[in-house]
């Protein structure tokens, strides 16, 4: 029988925050999972709290059909997380008091992309932190390294962002790639242990972009 090739990738998405814009600001999702897509793109008001957000995520990530699971409630502002199936991508845009984390949670992601803030007028600057979970291939070790990255209150464009991560988690002894300019990987350490998960977390006000994706997991028929 041929193999074929079905999603592969669990992910973690993590809100915290309120937002405290005046005016409010521009948020943006976008999930492509288990062969379906959806996308959110919206002006939120001042005072919309994650569970707000959560809740009308779910609510569209269930009419198209992706399969995702969601938690009891959470304080207002969180944390509230909820954990996407048979994912192939997730990008996630926030700003103006609204933080996320996403977590690869049964492999590392292929491809991570950390795009620039669109919003005018405002700082750039935010620290990017990169957490690598490990096992040895021979004790079963399990251990999790991190990477921490700062950005400047001007906005560099994403390719500085993976070049910086890449050259950083190579002087830190991780086995990297960069799929594209843009984008940054690692499969592990290059002392052995083989990378089965991955969080990134953005602390930030301006509107930067979270961006993972996963490999198709090929299975006989």
């Amino acid at each position: 029988m041929a193999p074929c090739a079905s999603a592969s990738g669990l992910v973690q998405v993590t809100l915290s925050g309120n937002m405290d814009k005046d005016g409010g600001a521009r948020v943006e999702f976008h999930c492509e999972a288990g062969g379906k897509e959806m996308s959110f793109r919206g002006h939120l008001a001042r005072e919309t709290r994650v569970g707000d957000l959560a809740a009308l995520l779910e609510r569209r990530l269930k009419a198209a059909g992706i399969s995702a699971v969601f938690g009891p409630d959470s304080p207002p502002r969180g944390p509230y997380s909820f954990f996407v199936e048979d994912c192939e991508s997730v990008a996630l845009r926030l700003g103006g008091g609204l933080e996320a984390r996403l977590t690869a949670v049964e492999e590392a992601p292929s491809f991570l992309r950390v795009l620039p803030p669109r919003a005018a007028r405002q700082s750039a600057a935010g620290d990017l932190r990169v957490y690598l979970s490990t096992v040895s291939p021979v004790k079963e070790r399990e251990e999790v390294f991190e990477l921490s990255l700062q950005l400047p209150d001007l906005a560099p464009s994403a390719s500085w962002v993976s070049e910086h991560l890449s050259s950083l988690a190579t002087t830190r002894g991780w086995k990297t790639s960069r799929p594209s300019p843009e984008a940054f990987a690692s499969t592990g350490m290059t002392a052995g242990p083989l990378a089965v998960g991955m969080t990134v977390e953005l602390f930030s006000y301006a509107d930067w972009e979270l961006e993972m994706r996963f490999p198709p997991r090929v299975t006989p028929l």
